[in-house]
């Protein structure tokens, strides 16, 4: 790994709010790269990443290069940038922060805050984009609290803007989820637009929220390319079946144990949506919790996760805003729930796995990271595109 990379990953988000002015006068320095392209923004507290790389599907298929950005990463920090579901190519990520790296000096020595580390990914991305080219980027907008800062509200970019939380909820009959039948890996869907209703949809991810997803990224979709016109809904179908989304309710067979769920749910509205799935769509007969929970109250996602759960083995999240394992094990107490307690996630899914029978279920989840380490220790690489090979 490079000095400068060692320097990206070393950042962290500023204390003194969002980056205005800071990041503002680095973009400025460079010629304005996120003026490049058409841009769309992905908000909403929930299913950003999942709108997001849906959206770059559809775009793919319809032949528009879409670059992406998102966060976290699961395993290796090159997610966090693709183009076409491509993730940036090591030489590549390398040559952009050296290219950068003059910049990023010159602009922390003008702020008291130093440039933070989701800043300057968005820039780098801004830059690449620019020079491959895409046709239009895609970028995730990062919640407004946990003294994060949404990129979009700063920049005003006069972009589109989409919402990934509950949106197909609420536009009515605009759009949204005609029909949804659970199937073997996934499930199929009937999505309506303003193509119409397009029907026979495989969707290789699990959960009524991905549903929810899709249709919120084939309106985007729609609504980028301006309502013009009907899309090929062949084509349609299939962008979603080529979809991959690891660390989304990730099923993993071990041929000889329990499958392992991983699932990256962090907060108590995405843990009720994977407690609903594994509910709904999981027969298996006794499921055990690999927790790596995060923030300093996890009470409210533990509630929504403990009912499907058999039983639960804790561990610390690989990543700062870890929830302790005390506390977590304090508020399954309270709960009525008996918890373990190891120290890493590699020695949490060994435990779960070792109680484990092929009829049950190891579901790691708390964090994109949690379900990223526990990827690594069951030998899964890097996954390098989100859309399959056609």
């Amino acid at each position: 790994m490079s000095d400068l990379i060692v320097e990206l990953l070393a950042r962290r988000p500023p204390s003194d709010g969002p980056p205005s002015q800071r990041l503002r006068t680095l973009l400025e320095l460079l010629d304005r790269p996120d003026h490049a392209v058409p841009t769309v923004w992905v908000g909403g507290r929930h299913g950003k990443s999942s709108v997001t790389a849906m959206m770059a599907g559809l775009f793919a298929a319809l032949d528009i290069t879409a670059g992406t950005t998102t966060s976290p990463h699961l395993q290796d920090l090159r997610e966090r940038v693709r183009t076409a579901g491509a993730v940036i190519p090591a030489g590549t990520l390398r040559e952009q922060l050296d290219y950068l790296d003059p910049f990023l000096h010159e602009v922390d020595s003008r702020f008291a805050a130093p440039l933070a580390f989701e800043e300057v990914v968005f820039v780098l991305a801004s830059v690449w984009f620019a020079d491959v080219p895409v046709d239009v980027a895609i970028h995730e907008g990062a919640a407004l609290d946990g003294g994060r800062c949404d990129l979009s509200v700063t920049l005003d970019p006069g972009g589109a803007t989409v919402r990934g939380d509950d949106a197909a909820h609420a536009a009515g009959d605009a759009f949204g989820v005609v029909a949804r039948d659970v199937a073997v890996g996934g499930q199929q869907l009937s999505l309506r637009g303003v193509t119409g209703i397009v029907p026979d949809i495989y969707l290789p991810l699990h959960g009524r929220h991905q549903a929810d997803n899709a249709a919120v990224a084939l309106a985007a979709v729609e609504g980028v390319l301006g309502f013009s016109a009907q899309l090929d809904v062949e084509l349609i179908r299939q962008a979603f079946a080529r979809l991959r989304l690891p660390g989304r309710l990730e099923v993993v067979r071990r041929p000889d144990g329990a499958s392992v769920v991983l699932d990256g749910a962090r907060e108590p509205v995405g843990a009720a949506a994977l407690a609903a799935t594994l509910r709904d769509e999981f027969a298996v007969r006794h499921r055990i919790g690999v927790l790596g929970l995060v923030g300093a109250q996890p009470e409210e996602t533990l509630q929504a996760l403990t009912p499907v759960l058999d039983h639960a083995v804790v561990t610390t999240a690989p990543t700062p805003d870890a929830a302790r394992s005390a506390d977590v094990r304090a508020a399954a107490h309270q709960l009525g729930v008996r918890v373990e307690v190891t120290d890493t996630v590699e020695q949490a899914l060994d435990l779960a796995s070792g109680v484990a029978t092929p009829e049950d279920a190891v579901v790691v989840t708390g964090s994109l990271q949690t379900a990223g380490v526990a990827r690594r220790a069951l030998g899964l690489d890097p996954v390098d595109t989100l859309l399959a090979p056609s």
